[in-house]
């Protein structure tokens, strides 16, 4: 049946378009515009007497009927019509029948009043050009393997100058199990993947590709206008299964948090502490 709550009739026919859609199940009909038409307030067009009527806002019995169309018929190339009983307004109107699959097949009324005339041109699914995602997966795959990297590191992102000796020192209760020269490159993948993880991780809580310690540049402005370049750390969660805390808080999945001195990070549901130090300046 068409849909009447979604597809009040405005009489803007005959040089307005009407669409019929049929994403889901049969046709609904939709006018284009507001102003009724001076000439021709009672414009209707009928397929068949039995067809149902759309309402106008007004809920007259005064609308354009259509006989329903099923899916499968619209789903073939050569053979998608609509016959006209009757056109009644003064100077023909166009119809647009859009079908699934974002394939869409035009239909037009362009005859003069009660002439019935109908073009159904044949529409071909255009061809994609647009990026599929294959090239992009096949960069991000570990040579030798078929592991597929979670993350990319953005165009900002930097090692920290060496003013900045970023560390980091594993706890595990009391004891300081080790430490990381954070300092030495601008990103580290934590994860329990051997074979990409840069900070392996083996609790059975944690992702293979877990979070990301990431480096980044930015450019900080004072009130005087004076510019001085800032490399700063950053923790990503890659929406892991047990997630990411940051001195106790989980984090969102995927967005970037900047990181102080003396934070303290866990991973997943390990007890282990991961703190971050910068060195006292001199």
């Amino acid at each position: 049946m068409i849909d009447r709550g979604t597809a009040p009739l405005r009489h803007t026919l005959p040089r307005d378009e009407a669409t019929a859609n049929v994403d889901i199940g049969p046709p609904r009909l939709l006018l284009k515009g507001e102003d009724a038409h001076p000439r021709d307030p009672e414009a209707e067009v009928h397929t068949d007497e039995d067809a149902p009527t759309v309402h106008h806002e007004g809920d007259e019995e005064t609308g354009v009927q259509l006989q329903p169309i099923h899916q499968e018929v619209l789903l073939r190339d050569d053979d998608v019509t609509l016959q006209a009983r009757a056109v009644h307004h003064q100077e023909g109107a166009k119809l647009y029948v859009a079908r699934p699959l974002e394939v869409h097949m035009n239909v037009a009324f362009n005859g003069e009043a009660g002439d019935g005339t109908v073009e159904a041109p044949i529409v071909k699914e255009k061809p994609n050009f647009g990026p599929s995602g294959l090239l992009a997966k096949e960069s991000n795959t570990v040579a030798g393997t078929k592991i597929v990297l979670k993350y990319n590191e953005p165009p900002e992102a930097r090692k920290p100058p060496a003013s900045q000796a970023w560390r980091m020192y594993i706890f595990k209760g009391d004891d300081l199990v080790d430490t990381v020269p954070l300092h030495t490159r601008s990103c580290w993948l934590i994860g329990r993947e051997a074979a990409v993880a840069d900070l392996l991780v083996e609790h059975p809580s944690t992702s293979k590709q877990h979070a990301v310690i990431q480096f980044r540049h930015s450019v900080k402005v004072n009130e005087f206008g004076d510019r001085t370049n800032v490399v700063r750390p950053y923790l990503l969660d890659l929406e892991s299964a047990n997630g990411t805390e940051l001195n106790g808080e989980r984090l969102e999945g995927s967005r970037y948090f900047e990181v102080r001195d003396k934070d303290m990070m866990r991973v997943g549901l390990s007890e282990r502490e991961y703190v971050f130090m910068l060195p006292p300046s001199e």
